[in-house]
């Protein structure tokens, strides 16, 4: 996946993917970034906050390992998440989140906050981290924990756990029954 992005192969990756809103937290990831000084953000996405954001970028320092990607074509993003060391969803708002589903999909494990439906999803220290909102010393903390040796190959083998809660044919199973069960 990296090779057909153009990607280095070894460098730490994190991938964020989100409309450029104040609540999906971006503005959180970049400064937490410092802490983690071989990583590199890639951002997946375009919204009123992209000038602020690469002006924020370059006041921490942090310019060069900041990929602005822009809108990036769904049938590519699975491609971008299996490159991806980890994908970061710091959002402040957020129900089920489909992107969460699909990174852990692809076998990446995440770094979330703990806001709405992420904790439904990630259950930290088993397929990603949980971090509080807004706590940026707590984020980058979650960030060094992340790129430490081992932790993405221990979070990445349990990437599916609890996945099976989230299947179609669980859904359409479910849907039917409450369906059925107010229909009488």
């Amino acid at each position: 996946a990296r090779a057909a992005l153009s990607l280095p192969p070894d460098a730490p990756i994190l991938l964020t993917a989100a409309r450029l809103t104040p609540w999906k937290g971006v503005q959180h990831l970049i400064p937490a970034l410092r802490q983690t000084p071989n990583v590199r953000l890639l951002v997946a996405g375009d919204g009123e906050m992209l000038p602020e954001l690469r002006a924020l970028a370059a006041a921490h320092g942090v310019a060069e390992r900041v990929d602005f990607l822009g809108n990036v074509p769904r049938e590519k993003m699975s491609l971008y998440l299996r490159a991806a060391d980890y994908l970061a969803l710091y959002s402040g708002y957020e129900g089920l989140s489909h992107t969460l589903l699909e990174a852990l999909r692809e076998g990446t494990p995440v770094i979330a906050s703990d806001k709405g439906g992420n904790p439904e999803v990630v259950r930290h220290g088993v397929n990603g981290l949980l971090v509080p909102y807004v706590d940026v010393e707590a984020l980058g903390a979650a960030l060094r924990e992340a790129f430490a040796p081992g932790t993405r190959d221990k979070l990445a083998a349990n990437a599916h756990t609890g996945m099976e809660r989230f299947s179609f044919a669980r859904m359409v199973r479910e849907t039917m029954a409450v369906l059925t069960s107010v229909r009488r």
